[in-house]
């Protein structure tokens, strides 16, 4: 996205509209928390989370109870959010009427067209006011003058520091508490801590995107300080039993090869070329997936092959429209289910699979158009840290139904438009 050049330079209280829209990011990033159970703190802090207007608890699933609590506050996150990022674009005024759309924004605004609208008559209230943040988030970035921009471009990049931080110390502590401080292969595939985003996988994510921003990132942490939090980031995703972490992990440490080895000899090039195929190659070798078997926990892998199946079968019955926004969960609940399965009324387990399901091919072709296209501008850019991110992104989403999980799309998406956001084509 672009806009037209101002003729105004300063704006009274800009510095305050551009707090007012970073804090409404981070009411929706800092919106949960799981707290495990039987935990004496946990117990104490959950008492008061729980008393809280507006803060939903969950400690099970039908019969089978959580081995943690999780405390969210998402109801009310979102529409405040959402007014409080509608009010920045109003205070814009003039500049939010001139905003000019990039071919990858075009795509994200037809796509959320069709999925909310497709929310609103299925009465999935909450889904489209999830899709209405994103474009309007990413339209109010735009709409600040480019210094701005820059000056909130710093403040998202300390957010998603503190909170990648914050996200692993509250992770390992979580493990912790579970496991007795007990390492094994064994207890990390019993029990995988949710840290803040009240999922494991997410919280494994975070953790990824943390190491590239230390690694790609124009921080202004020192050396040794960079160290210890990507190790620290490294330990709260060994420790969720994510298997995802570890080739997201890879992903990350092949791109960094690519992206600070550009003034390197050619001899050093080719060397580090044949380093990142061998870890690639280990990684996918029996042995290594032997080793990520031992540290991540499986007996969910043959649900979310089921719900793809399920998921695919749906979009069979209805390929150009779909079956609706939100009905895929409506419609596995349905099937009645134990819990233990695994299939009990979530999302495919595959961001593609949901959206093919869901929206139809109406739907996913803008929503794959724009995230090629976001890739396209990234690298037209040069901007490593972009590209990493959306890579990420990417993959994460064969694995998990990512875009509907507010607390880190709202954030990423914003983040992504920050690294690249200039009035440049």
């Amino acid at each position: 996205m672009k806009t037209r050049t101002s003729s105004v330079s300063y704006v009274p209280n800009a510095d305050l509209t551009g707090l007012v829209f970073c804090f409404s990011l981070i009411i929706l990033l800092f919106s949960s928390i799981s707290l495990p159970a039987g935990s004496p703190i946990g117990s104490v802090v959950g008492e008061v989370l729980g008393s809280l207007p507006g803060v939903a608890v969950v400690a099970n699933v039908d019969s089978f109870s959580l081995t943690q609590v999780r405390y969210s506050d998402l109801n009310v996150a979102i529409p405040v959010a959402f007014l409080l990022m509608v009010v920045v674009l109003v205070r814009n005024g003039k500049r939010t009427l001139s905003l000019r759309m990039n071919i990858a924004y075009a795509f994200l605004l037809v796509f959320a067209l069709i999925a909310g609208t497709s929310a609103l008559f299925y009465k999935e209230y909450v889904e489209a006011l999830k899709l209405a943040v994103y474009v309007v988030g990413i339209a109010c970035f735009f709409s600040f003058e480019d210094e701005e921009r820059k000056g909130i471009a710093r403040k998202l990049l300390s957010i998603c520091l503190v909170a990648g931080i914050v996200n692993a110390g509250i992770t390992i502590w979580q493990y912790g508490s579970m496991a007795s401080w007990e390492f094994s292969p064994s207890t990390i595939r019993l029990y995988r801590p949710d840290g803040i985003f009240g999922d494991s996988i997410i919280s494994a994510l975070f953790s990824n995107v943390t190491i590239a921003v230390l690694a790609l990132g124009a921080t202004r942490l020192k050396a040794p300080v960079r160290i210890i939090v990507i190790l620290l980031c490294m330990v709260a995703g060994v420790v969720t039993g994510a298997r995802t972490f570890y080739y997201l992990l890879v992903i990350v440490g092949a791109y960094l090869m690519l992206a600070k080895t550009r003034d390197v000899s050619l001899e050093k090039k080719v060397l580090l070329l044949c380093l990142m195929i061998a870890v690639v190659a280990v990684v996918a070798s029996p042995l290594g997936q032997s080793m990520i078997d031992s540290l991540t926990f499986q007996d969910i892998v043959s649900s979310r092959d089921i719900k793809r199946q399920l998921a695919i079968e749906q979009f069979g019955n209805s390929p150009v429209f779909g079956i609706g926004t939100g009905q895929y969960a409506i419609y596995e609940a349905s099937l009645g289910m134990p819990a233990n399965s695994g299939l009990h009324g979530t999302n495919p387990h595959n961001v593609y699979v949901q959206v093919l399901c869901e929206n139809g091919l109406v739907g996913f072709i803008p929503f794959v158009l724009g995230l090629i296209c976001s890739l396209w501008l990234a690298f037209k850019r040069k901007n490593a840290l972009a590209v990493v991110l959306l890579v990420i992104y990417t993959a994460i989403g064969w694995s998990l139904g990512i875009l509907y999980s507010i607390a880190f799309t709202s954030f990423f998406v914003v983040f992504v438009c920050s690294l690249l956001g200039t009035s440049e084509d």
